[in-house]
């Protein structure tokens, strides 16, 4: 597959040695996705300025300091790309194979977000490519009203794969 990439080992810029990596399991989801609508209203999610001076990691830990029992941590961040990785690929399987259709450019625009964190300097850096999918199928609620925000997607997962594009 030519549009398929391999994950980048690097250590997460926070940690000065690599820790256990942990598998992202649907709390892990949905905390990302938490973490995103977070960022989402300080109106940052997905932003270059993000990636200025450290002010992603910045965000990142004061968001686990606000939200104690996240499940997210440096250590997930590894595990959140292979899981971005796995969408783009089936994503990407399934365009080609006419499973599901890509009408917003080419191929190879699909998920490019994914592909140009890969491509960084430090993908494990919690910045502007990092910030801009969302994980398809988890709910999300306001905390203090509890009003839905999102929808839990009731697709299979190769039409999830279709429906992260950003």
């Amino acid at each position: 597959m030519a549009d398929s990439l391999k994950i980048k080992s690097t250590t997460p810029a926070s940690e000065p040695t690599p820790k256990e990596e942990t598998p992202v399991n649907d709390k892990i989801k949905e905390d990302w996705n938490k973490y995103l609508n977070w960022l989402e209203q300080k109106k940052v999610r997905g932003k270059p300025d993000l990636d200025k001076g450290g002010v992603g990691n910045a965000y990142f830990n004061q968001y686990i300091k606000e939200n104690p029992d996240t499940s997210l941590s440096t250590n997930v961040i590894p595990e959140i790309r292979k899981e971005y990785l796995a969408l783009r690929n089936t994503g990407l399987e399934n365009i080609r194979t006419g499973k599901i259709n890509y009408s917003q450019g080419p191929i190879e625009s699909y998920m490019r977000n994914i592909t140009l964190n890969e491509l960084s300097k430090d993908p494990n850096y919690v910045g502007q490519h990092l910030t801009q999918t969302y994980f398809p199928g988890y709910e999300l609620t306001e905390k203090e009203t509890g009003k839905v925000i999102s929808k839990k997607a009731t697709y299979n997962k190769e039409e999830n794969a279709a429906k992260s594009v950003q």
